[in-house]
């Protein structure tokens, strides 16, 4: 059973439905800057064609990262729905209601994040 009560866990589900609305918008927004750059010499100079292929790049990466951080809200709500919310998926202890505070959609716990990353 989560350590997490009743009101926690609507603050958390709150959260995280917020950074969904929050990231799509994003991603709608981002949309034209992540479009093939036109290569057309006699419409852009060559630097100004260098920025916008940086942009780009730049954009298409966060657009990257926005999607991978939206599949783990999405899964963090079905586990929310489960009952599984709460709990790291390697060594199954309850995470702590601050680190879910400040990131909801976490998987792990503190130490086996660390143990993950290294």
């Amino acid at each position: 059973m989560s350590q997490l009560d009743r009101l926690q866990k609507r603050t958390l589900e709150k959260k995280l439905l917020t950074l969904q609305r929050d990231l799509k918008r994003m991603l709608q927004m981002d949309a034209s800057s992540a479009a093939t750059v036109e290569l057309d010499q006699s419409k852009i100079g060559r630097l100004t064609r260098m920025d916008a292929l940086q942009t780009q790049a730049i954009v298409q990466v966060t657009q990257a990262q926005h999607r991978t951080q939206l599949r783990m809200i999405s899964e963090a709500l079905q586990a929310m729905k489960s009952g599984d919310y709460g709990y790291c998926e390697i060594c199954g202890e309850s995470i702590p209601y601050e680190r879910l505070s400040i990131k909801p959609e976490t998987r792990y716990c503190v130490s086996c994040q660390q143990k993950s990353e290294t």
